[in-house]
């Protein structure tokens, strides 16, 4: 009896010992991968993360570290699905912890679980935390009313009334003889103040939960109080199909454009167009646009052409700032004879930085740069033309409520020619108020 007694606790000395190396092993490789999600996404590699984390959640999942940091990086690299798993279950263990349930806040934010959002985000502001957390929170709320109350609309627009001066309201030169030519008043570069009303109305109707019709029209007008035959009017009438899930949306369809100069047809455009919205992850959102457009000239049939238009455009957030990126290429395809040296190749380069002041207040820098080069020889002057514009503008938004701002904006335009006749050079200033509904 002793002996067997004896003999079973040298079996369980011995399993002991035999089984320290593995848990040892298991815990310091559980350890080494947490450790490395921390770093990671310390780093901002979430698609990294989220890849390794993917690999070993089976085994790990439950292990508050490793939740919280695999959560991380689905929350960062746009998993948000996954995301939503890990931190619903942290926030339940651990319900006194205001980082966890914050994370799962902004989870159900992304996935536009709004009022759920809203409920995560006040359980925290009632316990007082620090002022940044109150700001940051305060931010997101501000976003949830603007995401909730543009959700609830299925006809939407503005109206934005304004006026303000323009130094050069014809795009043109300051110089009275170009070559050998003496240039006509009308030729040369004209000051003036100005009004301008913009005008947009669109109407979406849902067939399905993903799928929905829409129509849209806008309009842009403006008067110079100088000189009326440089006043610009617009109208742009477009129908769509929209496909829209969490992350992704998709829309084609159709428009037609009709340009006024001095209250006299000058230009109209037909085509079709689709456009390809992504939201990849918290920091990436882009925009793919490609359309095929036919232009006709009232003024000029040698204009008629067609239009070939691709863009793209990246957005990234970061805390308060947004970073805009975009490039366009084009090409006009002239239809008329003896047209060439009005057609152009052109492409375009923006950037732009806004910064969320407060929820109410975004100013915003931003630069284009407008590049073409034409197809032929002008006959007048013997030389291609090739133009290259930088524009420079510094504005801003106030926020007086969800449907009223006022917005305030100063751009400098420089347009260099190898031509003379279209350098020029323009300064405009615009102050307006915008009504949306």
């Amino acid at each position: 009896m002793l002996i067997t007694k004896i003999t079973r606790r040298l079996l369980m000395v011995l399993l002991m010992i035999w089984g320290l190396p593995a848990y040892a092993q298991d815990s310091v490789k559980s350890s080494s991968i947490t450790a490395t999600l921390k770093s990671l996404n310390a780093a901002a590699d979430y698609e990294q993360a989220y890849r390794l984390g993917s690999a070993q959640v089976e085994n790990m999942e439950g292990d508050p570290e490793f939740d919280f940091y695999f959560g991380m990086s689905a929350l960062q690299s746009g998993h948000y699905p996954e995301a939503q798993f890990m931190f619903e279950r942290l926030t339940a263990t651990y319900p006194d912890n205001d980082r966890f349930r914050l994370e799962y806040a902004r989870t159900l934010f992304n996935l536009q679980q709004y009022e759920a959002a809203r409920e995560q985000f006040l359980i925290v502001l009632a316990r007082e935390p620090p002022t940044a957390v109150k700001d940051n929170i305060a931010r997101f709320l501000a976003a949830l009313d603007e995401r909730e109350y543009e959700s609830q609309r299925r006809w939407r627009g503005y109206i934005g009334l304004g006026g303000g001066y323009d130094s050069n309201i014809n795009n043109a030169t300051d110089e009275r003889f170009v070559g050998l030519f003496e240039l006509p008043d009308s030729a040369q570069e004209t000051e003036s103040a100005y009004a301008a009303l913009r005008t947009n109305f669109a109407y979406e109707h849902p067939v399905s939960q993903l799928n929905a019709a829409k129509l849209e029209f806008d309009s842009q007008h403006k008067h110079n109080f100088e000189n009326s035959d440089f006043d610009l009017d617009s109208a742009r009438l477009s129908a769509s199909w929209k496909y829209s899930r969490a992350r992704r949306e998709l829309e084609a369809g159709a428009s037609y454009q009709h340009v006024l100069l001095d209250a006299e047809d000058y230009q109209r455009n037909t085509g079709t167009f689709m456009q390809w919205r992504e939201q990849w992850n918290a920091h990436l959102l882009t925009f793919f646009y490609a359309g095929v457009f036919v232009k006709d000239s009232f003024a000029n049939p040698l204009l008629n052409n067609y239009q070939p238009l691709t863009g793209l455009s990246l957005l990234i957030p970061r805390a308060r700032l947004l970073h805009t990126l975009s490039v366009f290429a084009g090409t006009e395809n002239p239809r008329e004879q003896d047209a060439a040296s009005l057609a152009k190749d052109f492409y375009s380069l923006g950037y732009r930085l806004s910064y969320k002041l407060s929820p109410t207040i975004t100013p915003y820098l931003g630069y284009s740069g407008f590049f073409a080069d034409y197809k032929a020889e002008n006959p007048v002057f013997g030389e291609v033309r090739d133009d290259k514009s930088s524009q420079f503008n510094a504005g801003g938004e106030w926020k007086l409520n969800h449907e009223l701002s006022a917005l305030a904006e100063l751009s400098y335009t420089d347009n260099q020619s190898n031509l003379d006749l279209y350098d020029y050079t323009r300064w405009r200033g615009e102050f307006r108020v915008r009504w949306r509904f």
